[in-house]
């Protein structure tokens, strides 16, 4: 839990650089004292961006895939052309990791520079429940056969590869 608790600590106070790379060049970034759950402090400072630039740019943590501005580009581009400029002025943020300050200007940024189309992103006070708001709406549905669950029995006896398994729910069921 030690562990936990000081992740969660450093992700809070933790944000995403307009420009990393002018700010990885400023000579004293500025240290914040981190509270650690016995009382003492540890000092952090440009940990604090660069955890997050990752989501920007995965080359610096090995990954060879796209950052999530140029994910975001590309689904974009993958739509229809007529739809394509409305789409970039409603991008919607969800989830943990949009909560790091300065998340929205650099998606912003990123996505106004590949584009003449004004870009506008959305963000919601409370992002950080939308994968478990989503997931109950989809659970209270009517038309959810049992087949789409599984049993405590089930991953007793199967384990965690049971969530492997093909699931399919008739479109006629639940609406007899």
């Amino acid at each position: 839990m030690y562990k936990f608790e000081l992740i969660e600590r450093v992700k809070r106070s933790g944000y995403v650089a307009l420009n990393y790379n002018e700010e990885m060049k400023k000579p004293n970034v500025t240290q914040e004292q981190i509270p650690l759950p016995n009382g003492n402090t540890i000092p952090v400072g440009a940990e604090l961006f660069r955890m997050t630039e990752p989501m920007f740019d995965p080359s610096i943590i090995g990954k060879e895939i796209n950052g999530v501005d140029k994910m975001i580009n590309r689904s974009i581009n993958q739509c229809e052309v007529e739809i394509r400029q409305e789409l970039r002025k409603n991008i919607m943020l969800a989830g943990g990791n949009t909560m790091f300050k300065g998340m929205k200007e650099r998606i912003d940024q990123k996505l106004s520079t590949s584009t003449s189309i004004e870009v506008s992103t959305l963000v919601s006070p409370d992002r950080h429940h939308g994968v478990w708001k989503g997931g109950s709406l989809y659970a209270a549905q009517s038309s959810l056969s049992d087949k789409m669950w599984t049993s405590n029995a089930e991953y007793q006896e199967f384990g965690p590869s049971i969530i492997y398994r093909e699931r399919s729910v008739d479109a006629d069921e639940g609406d007899e």
